[in-house]
């Protein structure tokens, strides 16, 4: 006889296969699956019925007729393929099938599967997945301490949950914030001290849950990010992976060649999106747009110093004449320096290249360095995002605009033009930064 939690999951997928099904006619079916004589007890289907509705939102009544009364799904879309709760139904469904069979190899005593099943690990926010699921089913207003990836601190969140959902590995509950009143995202395993309130709301009827995704990569909307036509040529054997399995429901394959196929997307291209991407290196080339093209071929870029640029490079003789070269800028540029205008810093990210870090007005960090790849470069980036306009107004001024580039990661960037003799044009530069600024 199968456990509760196995019959059930038995009996929506039944039921949602067969659309109406009576009592006799399902009984049939649970002797073939479960190669079991016995019936379920009215009584346990009656429990079964009300445990699957409390538990997954899917609702199964009967009706009553002279003759062959049946069972129907009330909410058959909620169980559609793709929906949340399919997909949660499907993942207990494929670990209990897995145990079944561990279960029954030790009972048989011919197999002792050991470590010879293995099961990917998911993240400590599990612990957190009951509760939000329970404030879900009431309705209720959760709170909680979250601490983003990227924050210093925590944060105090008031949430109506609407929905969980599972992307790259984690669980993340979705609602509407009691604060801003609007939708966010939080990742299960960043809360702390989660606790259900005693406040109710009222789930929108019209809210769709599919539609709210719909052009989202992973959990995370980022809706300052337009939704693109975003083409990629995929190469060789990677094309049957993409085909075989899609990473987005909007792909399509829209042309093809003996050695690559082209594929599209409708998408807001977001970092999720862009990592996905790069994970596949030189296997997949973003064609369009051409603003997402540039932002992952400077992530190619970068990681391309990161793995060249080693101690072979910083010993050669060429980067030892621009170690002189840029301890002559340090010295020129030090004429302009005044107070706490330009700090140098001492501590940059990448210590294997020749590098020069600036502080400029507290505001502005500047970098200028070398490698083997660009030569001499900089790179400015700022943390204020109103800076970004004296920047654009400096070039503009000096008649560099079109060298101006913004990188994936707030770096603006002048590659393969630098020379050791333009040193008093970017002196120029930082003293109309300097200016801009105040």
């Amino acid at each position: 006889m199968p456990s509760p939690i196995e019959r059930r999951i038995w009996i929506m997928k039944i039921v949602h296969e067969r659309k109406k099904i009576t009592m006799a006619e399902l009984n049939e079916e649970f002797s073939r699956a479960f190669d079991d004589e016995r019936r379920i007890p009215p009584t346990t289907f009656k429990r079964d019925l009300f445990e699957i509705g409390r538990s997954f939102n899917i609702y199964i009544e009967g009706v009553k007729q002279r003759q062959d009364s049946y069972y129907y799904m009330v909410n058959p879309d909620d169980f559609d393929e793709g929906s949340i709760t399919r997909l949660m139904v499907d993942r207990i469904s494929d670990t209990l099938q897995v145990n079944a069979v561990i279960r029954k190899g030790k009972e048989l005593g011919s197999v002792d599967f050991g470590e010879r099943i293995q099961l990917e690990d998911y993240p400590s926010g599990e612990k957190h997945l009951s509760s939000v699921l329970n404030a879900i089913k009431d309705n209720a207003v959760i709170r909680f301490s979250y601490q983003g990836f990227w924050d210093d601190e925590d944060e105090y969140v008031l949430l109506q949950p609407y929905f969980v959902k599972m992307a790259l590995r984690r669980w993340y509950v979705v609602g509407l914030r009691t604060d801003t009143n609007e939708m966010d995202s939080f990742c299960l395993d960043r809360i702390q001290q989660l606790a259900q309130t005693r406040e109710r709301f009222t789930f929108p009827s019209d809210f769709d849950v599919k539609k709210y995704f719909q052009y989202s990569y992973g959990a995370l909307i980022e809706k300052d990010i337009q939704v693109e036509i975003v083409k990629i040529k995929v190469w060789e054997e990677q094309v049957k992976y993409l085909r075989s399995l899609p990473i987005h429901h909007s792909q399509k394959e829209i042309g093809s060649a003996p050695n690559y196929s082209i594929f599209q997307f409708k998408i807001r291209p977001t970092y999720d999106f862009k990592m996905e991407i790069l994970s596949h290196g030189s296997s997949w080339e973003v064609l369009t747009p051409s603003w997402f093209r540039k932002d992952v071929a400077s992530s190619f870029r970068m990681g391309y110093r990161l793995y060249y640029v080693d101690g072979r490079e910083d010993k050669s003789e060429e980067c030892k004449q621009m170690r002189e070269i840029l301890t002559s800028w340090i010295h020129a540029i030090k004429q302009y320096a005044n107070g706490d205008t330009i700090i140098f810093v001492n501590n940059i990210a990448n210590l294997r290249e020749p590098q020069i870090g600036l502080i400029v007005n507290k505001q502005y960090y500047i970098v200028i360095g070398y490698n083997d790849m660009d030569k001499l470069y900089y790179g400015i980036r700022f943390e204020d995002y109103s800076c970004e306009n004296n920047i654009a107004q400096t070039f503009d001024k000096l008649g560099l605009r079109d060298k101006l580039e913004l990188t994936s990661n707030g770096w603006y960037g002048w590659h393969k033009v630098l020379v050791p003799t333009d040193i008093q044009l970017f002196i120029t530069i930082i003293k109309e930064i300097i200016v801009s600024s105040v």
